[in-house]
């Protein structure tokens, strides 16, 4: 007899398996798995083993235990693991000390990062003996999807706003940055709330090919040098040395300084930041909109933009005389005065000397 005999459907493989929806505590299940060696099985029993739930390795979700050498017995497994893996962080509150997340894993690749819970930082900083509190860092192929938004970020920083004056002197010694990314290559980052860090939220230093997105960053106005993203002031959005090809899009921010570029050459070797692309953008309260601060600029162009302003001048462009800017275009700007009209007072100023600059189609 020809006949073939159907595949039986796969809901058969998965009735011995108790496999929890994707807000659940725990791991997937393996008790009673079939025996027969069939393909199917052998398939699901290797995706099944991805998962490692760092709850199996002592971590407590009661916001005060610490389980920072849960999550990095978790992160050797998955990171060492043969096969794809899952590092995955269940709900709850998870106290967590300074950590780095460090490849290569195995293959040259990275776990998948699942979180649905709440980290919380140290408060003291006397607990941080690094500038960073979580890092990940030296990974290819890395992916954190911030799964149904629910990954949260607690610096717990309001302590140490006070001691932020040591920025001023350049004393600082252990204001550590929230979350930080180095050298980290070809994937994700998504949905992901960052609340109250000490110092930046969020650092991206040697990142290549990486689409972040969906960043919910919440601190008072009030806190000093909490700078939301900085990719090498109290920035939304800080653009530092060697920056290349950066696209900022759709994001809401302010109060701060709004998006900066700068402050460069601080350095001989420093390479040049080139081929920003700001758009679709809403700045609100900021003591600045878009802002290059103390570097040339050259072929840079401000168009489509629209807003309100109560500062001395609407558009200012300060630039060296012994550096001329070069290829400077304002278009389609608009761009009221919300205090009592001065016709005295210029909207517009532009200081020391500019190479092609051009004002089309703008008022201030």
């Amino acid at each position: 007899d020809s006949t073939a005999l159907a595949p039986e459907p796969l809901a058969d493989y998965l009735a011995p398996f108790e496999i929890p929806p994707a807000d659940s505590a725990e791991p997937p299940s393996l008790d009673n798995s079939p025996s027969d060696g069939s393909a199917e099985y052998i398939e699901l029993y290797s995706t099944l083993l991805e998962y490692f739930n760092l709850t199996r390795y002592g971590a407590v979700a009661d916001g005060r235990t610490d389980s920072s050498s849960a999550f990095l017995a978790a992160w050797e497994d998955a990171c060492s693991h043969t096969g794809s893996s899952t590092f995955f962080v269940p709900k709850g509150t998870f106290f967590l000390g300074p950590v780095s997340f460090s490849g290569p894993c195995h293959n040259n690749g990275s776990p998948k990062i699942e979180i649905m819970g709440t980290l919380k930082a140290p408060i003291s900083l006397n607990d941080f003996p690094t500038l960073e509190w979580v890092v990940f860092k030296n990974l290819n192929g890395f992916n954190l999807p911030g799964l149904n938004s629910k990954a949260t970020l607690d610096a717990q920083g309001q302590e140490s706003w006070s001691k932020a004056a040591c920025y001023r002197v350049m004393k600082c010694h252990n204001i550590p940055t929230a979350l930080k990314f180095l050298n980290v290559s070809n994937g994700s980052v998504r949905n992901i709330s960052l609340l109250n860090s000490k110092a930046a939220h969020v650092s991206i230093h040697k990142c290549e090919n990486i689409d972040f997105s969906g960043f919910n960053i919440h601190s008072p106005g009030t806190s000093p040098n909490t700078e939301g993203i900085t990719i090498i002031g109290d920035d939304c959005v800080a653009i530092g040395p060697g920056s290349t090809n950066i696209s900022v899009s759709f994001v809401h921010c302010g109060p701060g300084h709004g998006i900066s570029v700068g402050i460069l050459g601080k350095s001989s070797n420093e390479k040049d930041v080139a081929g920003v692309h700001i758009s679709n953008c809403i700045i609100n309260g900021t003591k600045n909109g878009v802002r290059p601060s103390q570097v040339k600029l050259e072929d840079v162009s401000f168009e489509n933009i629209s807003g309100t302003y109560n500062t001395m001048h609407g558009v200012t462009l300060w630039c060296s005389s012994a550096v001329p800017s070069e290829n400077i275009l304002l278009a389609n700007i608009n761009l009221n005065y919300t205090k009592q009209a001065d016709m005295e007072q210029e909207r517009f100023i532009a200081k020391g000397v500019f190479h092609d600059l051009q004002v089309v189609n703008s008022q201030f």
